[in-house]
């Protein structure tokens, strides 16, 4: 009898050990979630920042007789640039002033 007992409390005791539950290391999901930021920059955030900078650039370096395209699609060659307007001639003598950031695209540089 006194073996049964002894030998059930070791059962037990190794039943109750295996039903704990082991603690999970939160270190792999760590690296994965800055896996996941690093491809995400890599792949979304630095071409959209080159394209910006390019695009800066570009306005930035507007001079009188280019042609230009806005972005609702106007067409106009530019008549004067200030720091942060532009104003188009839009064919005959309409002229319009647009925010440098509402120019899209150089058609054609001006002759200097």
């Amino acid at each position: 009898m006194m073996i049964t007992l002894f030998s059930n409390s070791i059962l037990v005791s190794a039943l109750v050990a295996q039903a704990e539950p082991q603690e999970a290391s939160i270190w792999p999901s760590i690296w994965m979630m800055g896996l996941i930021i690093l491809v995400f920059y890599f792949i979304v955030i630095s071409p959209q920042r080159k394209e910006a900078k390019a695009r800066e650039n570009m306005r930035n370096k507007l001079q009188k007789g280019d042609e230009v395209v806005t972005v609702g699609g106007m067409h106009g060659q530019v008549y004067s640039v200030d720091k942060d307007t532009v104003t188009l001639r839009l064919g005959g003598k309409v002229e319009i002033d647009f925010d440098k950031s509402a120019i899209r695209d150089i058609k054609k540089k001006a002759q200097s």
